[in-house]
């Protein structure tokens, strides 16, 4: 499924043609021509108010924005607790991060094996940084729920592509395999598809695979 976000990709295209703009820090951006400024100001605040529309929190989830620095930014969603649901400041806080183009994981989430990258939750895709999370749209969006029960679970151990150890009826001790897509389960439990060195395909909740990499 693709994501439609025009504003989005008009974003995107601005920053594809000034490379120069995407990382510049304050003082970089208040050098720009005036004209640069105000097309960017205004596809910033395209961009966020069609991101904003698409994701909206209810109060009586407990769950909170912290508002971004700037507009078009990566939001963050917390419930003002930490890993052991202690109340804590923003700074110890779990956090659920949401990119402009859809991509999202929480942020004790394990990283990539192999790159030490983000992992979308979503689609998967990963990269060091939001913004190469974002050259392309996540297939599967973060919605309410995503970030509702992302935030009231707990942190991924694993991740797809991962080689884990698990058990399975009626083969005597571990199997070793690779996680392939997680999805939600029955029980609306976080599951992985695993295929296993014997051959089988399993699916396991996530809490019960350990990372054999």
């Amino acid at each position: 499924m693709q994501v439609l976000a025009p504003a989005r990709d008009r974003l995107h295209a601005f920053y594809a043609s000034h490379p120069d703009v995407e990382n510049a820090d304050g003082e970089q951006l208040l050098a720009l021509p005036p004209a640069l400024l105000a097309e960017l100001d205004q596809l910033l605040a395209a961009a966020a108010a069609e991101r904003s529309g698409a994701l909206v929190i209810d109060p009586a989830t407990g769950v909170r924005e912290i508002k971004p620095t700037f507009p078009g930014d990566t939001r963050r969603f917390t419930t003002g607790r930490n890993a052991k649901g202690q109340y804590a400041p923003n700074w110890d806080a779990v956090k659920v991060a949401v990119t402009p183009r859809g991509h999202w994981y929480r942020q004790d989430d394990v990283r990539d094996g192999l790159h030490n990258d983000t992992v979308c939750r979503g689609c998967g895709h990963h990269g060091h940084f939001d913004y190469i999370l974002d050259y392309e749209p996540c297939t599967a969006p973060a919605t309410t729920g995503d970030v509702v029960a992302a935030l009231a679970g707990s942190a991924r151990h694993v991740q797809r592509g991962d080689r884990v150890r698990l058990t399975i009826h009626d083969v005597p001790g571990f199997v070793y395999g690779t996680v392939g897509r997680i999805f939600r389960g029955a029980n609306v439990a976080e599951t992985a598809e695993v295929k296993c060195g014997t051959g089988q395909t399993v699916s396991k909740t996530l809490e019960f695979l350990t990372s054999a990499n």
